[in-house]
């Protein structure tokens, strides 16, 4: 496991022993992760936010520095502000994979599939930022066929 991933485990595990009861995270259904994640995007919290991705994702992430450079409370908070007045559906696909659909079509989906039991729920971000696009008219798939794909694996 590289030092950013251990160090923001290591922080993450410090604030839940701390933290107050109802402020742990709560990874349980897809719906849970969801509103984890918007609870961290309020906060502008980015070591939250990343801990409601998928381990491979929480990966990538350590292992891409351009990833994480420049990242700044506000994209997080700006986040929160776009997502929070949405309504969202669940697909479940299978027992391990689930899309929560916003109810704007110019908003994407999250993906969210349990890849690790322990951990639950968490939100499939390498997948989506492999092969969704956005811009200034909402977003749009870099195959069309990704969306299919996902929805076959377990």
């Amino acid at each position: 496991m590289s030092s950013p991933m251990r160090r923001t485990l290591l922080l993450l595990a410090i604030a839940l022993l701390i933290g107050p009861v109802s402020a742990q995270p709560n990874f349980s259904t897809p719906e849970a992760t969801l509103k984890t994640y918007l609870e961290a995007c309020k906060a502008g919290n980015f070591e939250a936010a990343d801990a409601c991705y998928t381990k491979s994702s929480r990966e990538f992430i350590a292992k891409t520095p351009k990833m994480t450079a420049g990242r700044k409370p506000e994209h997080l908070t700006g986040t929160y502000a776009r997502l929070s007045t949405l309504k969202f559906t669940t697909e479940k696909v299978n027992p391990k994979r689930a899309i929560v659909r916003p109810n704007d079509s110019k908003v994407p989906p999250f993906y969210m599939r349990v890849q690790d039991p322990k951990e639950g729920w968490r939100i499939d971000w390498q997948f989506m930022a492999n092969y969704m696009r956005a811009d200034q008219n909402g977003w749009s798939w870099a195959n069309p066929k990704a969306e299919t794909l996902w929805k076959s694996r377990q």
